[in-house]
């Protein structure tokens, strides 16, 4: 054998692998490559530039909204003001204290309408039937009209929530 015998057994040994496993497989797809670090991003440039930008094409579907609400309105019943407004809302409308906002017996979103732009996000006016134990404070007992404005922050609740009586 020569200096280069190993290197071409190395290769058919690689071929006759790859060629048994085309064989076995039938028509199964092809997994892609894994990422290589430091190699180029796939995709145009556009498509690159739209998955670095955070805010890019982040405007909540009308169902994903109506969600949204929903779980903060979920959340607010189950675990008070103070965690939920923490979790869903614009820090200047979190409260720290539950002793001093209203207690949400229920909640549930019975409308969303389509969006309006908005400086910092979308704005849907969204309508909530609120019942509260005790004093609702600013908010109305029973049917609430208000305008959720959302902000993309990404994570594992995407969207920071602000609600006015007004666009």
């Amino acid at each position: 054998m020569g200096p280069q015998a190993p290197t071409r057994l190395a290769i058919a040994m690689v071929l006759a692998v790859a060629a048994l496993a085309g064989c076995s497989g039938g028509d199964q797809p092809i997994a892609p490559a894994p990422a290589i670090p430091g190699a180029s991003p796939s995709g145009s440039p556009t498509q690159r530039a739209a998955q670095a930008s955070p805010t890019a094409g982040r405007t909540p579907s009308l169902p994903e909204a109506r969600a949204e609400v929903q779980a903060y309105l979920d959340s607010w019943r189950v675990d008070g003001p103070a965690i939920s407004s923490q979790t869903y809302l614009v820090p200047d409308q979190q409260v720290t204290n539950d002793a001093d906002e209203p207690h949400l017996a229920s909640g549930r979103v019975t409308g969303v309408r389509d969006a309006q732009p908005a400086p910092d996000g979308a704005r849907f006016p969204v309508t909530l039937e609120l019942p509260f134990d005790g004093d609702p404070i600013a908010w109305g007992q029973g049917s609430n009209d208000r305008f959720v404005t959302f902000t993309w922050r990404g994570g594992n609740i995407p969207y920071a929530m602000s609600f006015a009586t007004g666009p």
